[in-house]
């Protein structure tokens, strides 16, 4: 954690790092989508602590990555002025209670400017017996914790380290994510929610299609449209609207199977392609989404939002049939129709249309 400024001391290089960042490139966490599981232990380090900021870092060569991120919409930041680069120094929790008393971080562009850190205590998380980056709970002023809270971090940290699975994500994002460099990976995420963004959109879906079709398997499409945002941006500021956004994707994330690809095709659309899923499960899918984003309300800038989205769902038993494009515009009329029964619902369509009582399938409806 850290932004740049000429006057940070620098961390130390940790002995061995070669083989840290081999572990780290094994680790396959750099540039890919959030995830619930990390999200969760985050969420959870936040309330713990009752911190406004906590994080799950991974340090690479000359930057550090957020995986997870709660109260802090940055995606990655400079090696040379971040807190957690110092903390994979430390065989045990790194804690600095206040950041302006400390030569390190007194300097540090993040403590003195926006957003103002001055409490930091981070542990180290190891993979391949390497430490790869931290988990990290943060304050805008000075705190001090007791040993009990030091082994409260030390948990959630093992925890993190538990939820490292290369193989977690399914396998289009995979092989996607294996034939791209970091800097080509960095283009096709959406730093504010964590999604893949629309440069990847095309080529995900794709994948994810042509797999169900090898495999013979259904495949469902959402797509998953935020009601009434442009309202909160209008009347509070993008940046309301951004923090709700982000909370939303969070959500949704949480209402779905780990591997699913969650993608942020528009500044308030989302689409979700859910392979070797039924036409009944992906409308439960999607009902669950419905009630994890409206459960509670969606706290930004001092204010309560109380946002629903509406679902459109696009499903097919014989992916082979079906081409992408006629999978996205039944999502899409599926999407408009939940809309114009006043939002905040699901509607569904199963493809390819087959004639039922002289009515087109493309046209059926199920209601969420």
């Amino acid at each position: 954690m850290g932004g740049k400024s000429a006057d940070v001391i620098a961390p130390a290089i940790p002995i061995g790092e070669a083989q840290r960042l081999r572990a780290v490139a094994a680790a396959a966490q750099l540039y890919t989508p959030a995830e619930a599981r990390f999200d969760r232990i985050t969420r959870l380090a936040c309330s713990t602590f009752d911190m406004p900021i906590a994080l799950v870092t991974v340090v690479a060569d000359c930057y550090q990555w957020f995986k997870s991120a709660q109260g802090i919409t940055v995606a990655e930041t400079s090696r040379e002025a971040s807190f957690c680069a110092h903390a994979i120094l430390e065989p045990g929790p790194l804690v600095v209670n206040d950041a302006l008393a400390d030569p390190r971080f007194r300097d540090n562009a993040l403590v003195v400017g926006a957003p103002g850190i001055r409490f930091y205590a981070g542990h180290p998380i190891h993979y391949r017996f390497q430490p790869i980056g931290s988990l990290c709970v943060l304050d805008t002023r000075p705190r001090e914790i007791d040993q009990e809270q030091r082994n409260q971090l030390r948990s959630l940290a093992a925890w993190v380290e538990n939820e490292i699975n290369p193989q977690a994500l399914s396998e289009a994002q995979r092989n996607l994510l294996g034939q791209l460099d970091a800097p080509r990976r960095r283009e096709l995420l959406d730093p504010l929610t964590g999604t893949w963004n629309r440069a990847a959109q095309q080529r995900l879906l794709s994948d994810e299609l042509e797999l169900a079709r090898q495999r013979g398997r259904p495949v469902t499409l959402l797509q998953i449209d935020v009601d009434h945002l442009e309202r909160v941006n209008q009347t509070y500021g993008s940046p309301a609207g951004d923090a709700v956004l982000a909370q939303i994707a969070q959500r949704i994330r949480g209402a779905v199977r780990p591997a699913d690809a969650l993608i942020r095709s528009g500044s308030d659309e989302f689409l979700l392609l859910l392979g070797d899923v039924t036409p009944d499960l992906g409308v439960e899918i999607a009902n669950r989404v419905l009630l994890q984003v409206g459960m509670t309300p969606l706290p930004a800038g001092g204010h309560d939002f109380e946002l629903g989205v509406s679902i459109g769902v696009a499903s097919t038993l014989m992916p082979a049939a079906v081409a992408l494009a006629t999978m996205l515009d039944a999502a899409g009329a599926a999407t408009r129709e939940a809309k114009a029964a006043g939002r905040s619902c699901v509607r569904w369509r199963m493809l390819p249309a087959a004639p039922e009582s002289g009515t087109p399938a493309s046209a059926r409806t199920r209601a969420g």
